[in-house]
């Protein structure tokens, strides 16, 4: 048994690798996304595949593996008469991501990328259920694997096709607790959100949203407070650090700035 110094340094090195570990699974996908968009062969191909190894072998794997053995020792440290422990471990046991992914391209790629606790559904994700009709932007000649909206705001006045998807509310998929939620919809954030407010309600899980003023043409303080009227506190990162939204300027954050290195479109949503 070690001191409780040694303790603190283990749990701290078990955090630090499980965060480490977590973004590289958040991030890996959109370099995927990114590699399938370029030409074959090309430089940035080659450059992506470099970048794609690197993730997964200098990172994402040793901090899997520092992960789960240091938890392995921080085992050691439990009480295994208390009832709480042997719920995180089937919750860590039974951990699960279910991505929604309407556009049939990006689809199969994402579906033959996933690992076992993770799956694919392709359904587009809404306030009702039925059809509608998923818009892609064409670029390079062939459909572009970002952008596909539904809402027709999006890519008004772009070369699009049209891809008719199915489409349902979250509400009514009948989900087991929901711990996290990403949203990334170019647009169709509020149809959404919309769909989601029972399981909201119920699960009250931790929100990032992407969030763009240029894509609704509603203001982004009332974006932003629709959703806080939920329960939820707002952040965002500015710099690499974390703030609240009272420090969100929109004229220095978000609007007139858009593809530079300042503008802010992710939002974070933790409940009160």
């Amino acid at each position: 048994m070690f001191d409780g110094n040694v303790y603190l340094w283990l749990k701290a090195l078990h955090i630090i690798a499980v965060i480490a570990w977590m973004a590289g699974l958040l991030y890996l996908p959109r370099l995927f996304v990114y590699h399938a968009e370029a030409e074959p062969g090309s430089e940035l191909s080659e450059t992506l595949k470099i970048m794609e190894r690197r993730l997964l072998r200098a990172i994402m794997n040793p901090a899997m593996l520092v992960a789960l053995a240091v938890g392995g020792v921080l085992l050691t440290y439990q009480d295994f008469s208390d009832g709480w422990l042997h719920v995180k471990l089937v919750c860590i046991a039974g951990l699960m991501v279910i991505a929604f992914e309407p556009n049939p391209k990006m689809y199969r790629i994402l579906a033959a990328a996933l690992p076992d606790n993770a799956e694919a559904r392709q359904i587009a994700l809404s306030d009702c259920a039925g059809t509608a009709m998923l818009e892609v932007p064409q670029r390079n000649g062939g459909w572009s694997n970002q952008h596909a909206s539904l809402n027709p705001h999006r890519n008004e006045g772009l070369d699009v096709g049209k891809v008719e998807v199915e489409m349902c509310p979250l509400n009514s998929l009948d989900l087991p607790p929901v711990g996290f939620i990403k949203i990334d919809v170019e647009g169709h954030e509020k149809a959404v959100i919309a769909g989601a407010k029972g399981l909201i309600e119920r699960d009250k899980p931790r929100l990032i949203v992407e969030l763009e003023e240029r894509h609704t043409g509603q203001p982004i303080r009332e974006a932003v407070a629709e959703i806080e009227a939920l329960g939820y506190e707002a952040f965002f990162l500015r710099a690499g650090a974390l703030q609240r939204i009272s420090e969100f300027v929109p004229e220095r954050d978000h609007l007139g700035v858009e593809d530079t290195p300042v503008y802010v479109n992710n939002f974070i949503f933790l409940p009160r």
